[in-house]
């Protein structure tokens, strides 16, 4: 309750990273139904303390049923029954919660694109789980045939994977594909299909090695997919790795509040620079201008083993109005300004 009154006072967001359709409910037809009902007997206990969700950030929910952790129970064959309960999971969860928007989350390196291998390049297309154009293309269809609202798309792809310089099981040199201008075409596709874009940005290297390189790593990302004209309408910086661990204070060098400063000031660099030399188009809304939207976001992310959250709760005020991001399965927080 004290940590609802919390975000009362401050007038955030919420947002729960979720798995949509879970991989250890019933594998078949009655999947979206009770994996609706496990994870809303979690959502509503945060509505019993008096708080209220904005957002579901739904992590690979087609993955969960067709590639799932254990086959043993089974899978789905195929993506259309997969996203048919994606369908059902959410028809409930809205009856539930009418006032919550959806975003669909998705580990991209996993996944070929558009004919594109997957990273690993596993299996016998060289795509590991599929080609992920022809995933999201079905949800959407599925969604617009139930009147169910996407409200945006999210990216998991940790900066190594982005420049190619993590190892690859298949590729002898991972580095001799364009991943980024991948990401690039996925996140024009989600504008032009009317979706916000967000962008995980990380470092695995530098999480697993020290709070230096995970801080030196995620700048050099942040800066590679805005050079590559990538203008995310929220940017997440998160690590559910080793490092960094120290959180605060942001005048401490290599802390997590350090970087979130100096990725603010980066993006809103170049947000400066575009809106000096952008082009103005009519459209529906008014305009589509050639940058970085101004109301895009960036969200701090802080899992459990990383300390305690009371000193961040004290440090958050400072960044006026902010919102929260909680996640169920091993509790992380996050939080953005707007």
């Amino acid at each position: 309750k004290q940590f609802v009154q919390l975000i009362q006072k401050q007038k955030y967001q919420v947002a729960i990273e979720c798995g949509g359709t879970l991989d250890f409910a019933p594998m078949n037809s009655t999947n979206g139904e009770r994996s609706a009902a496990i994870e809303l007997a979690k959502i509503d206990k945060f509505y019993a303390a008096g708080g209220k969700v904005d957002f579901l950030n739904i992590d690979g929910p087609i993955r969960r049923l067709m590639h799932p952790t254990s086959k043993r129970r089974g899978s789905f064959d195929s993506v259309e029954k997969a996203a048919d309960e994606l369908v059902d999971y959410l028809r409930i969860v809205r009856r539930a919660h009418p006032e919550l928007r959806f975003f669909l989350l998705t580990n991209f390196p996993n996944w070929g694109y558009r004919g594109d291998v997957s990273y690993h390049a596993r299996g016998p297309a060289r795509q590991d789980y599929g080609d992920y154009d022809t995933v999201v293309k079905v949800v959407l269809t599925k969604l617009e045939a139930a009147n169910i609202p996407l409200t945006g798309v999210t990216v998991d792809n940790p900066y190594e994977y982005l420049v190619g310089s993590h190892m690859s099981v298949k590729l002898e040199d991972p580095a001799s594909v364009d991943w980024i201008a991948r990401v690039r075409r996925y996140e024009d596709f989600a504008r032009s299909a009317g979706l916000k874009f967000n962008l995980i940005a990380n470092s695995e290297a530098g999480g697993r090695e020290s709070d230096e390189s995970f801080y030196n790593n995620t700048l050099r990302m942040v800066d590679t997919y805005i050079k590559a004209g990538g203008r995310p309408d929220r940017w997440f910086i998160q690590s559910w790795y080793e490092h960094p661990v120290q959180v605060v204070p942001e005048s401490a060098k290599f802390s997590m509040t350090a970087l979130i400063k100096a990725a603010v000031r980066r993006i809103e660099a170049s947000q400066a620079n575009r809106r000096t030399r952008r082009e103005s188009v009519t459209s529906d809304n008014g305009r589509i201008v050639l940058a970085p939207r101004q109301d895009s976001r960036l969200s701090f992310g802080l899992s459990k083993r990383g300390g305690s959250l009371d000193p961040w709760r004290t440090h958050v005020s400072k960044y006026g109005k902010n919102a929260f991001w909680v996640e169920d399965h091993y509790w992380s927080l996050y939080v953005y300004p707007f």
